[in-house]
């Protein structure tokens, strides 16, 4: 890990799902409405790549991050 994100996640366990770690790194940080706030960004982007014909994993992947 790169030692920039140490202070964040120095003894926090990745579990590799990338929707659940964001989640309990933000709210481990006392974020929660933020925490909320990429969630539902993450839906929206899935809904309109589906729409417009695009892959739904990869845009809520790209909104997670």
């Amino acid at each position: 890990m790169n030692d920039a994100l140490l202070p964040y996640f120095g003894q926090f366990l990745l579990m590799g799902d990338l929707g659940r770690d964001v989640t309990a790194v933000l709210t481990r940080h006392h974020l929660p409405k933020v925490a909320a706030h990429v969630a539902r960004v993450a839906r929206e982007a899935g809904q309109l790549a589906n729409r417009f014909g695009a892959d739904s994993d990869q845009a809520e992947t790209a909104a997670w991050r």
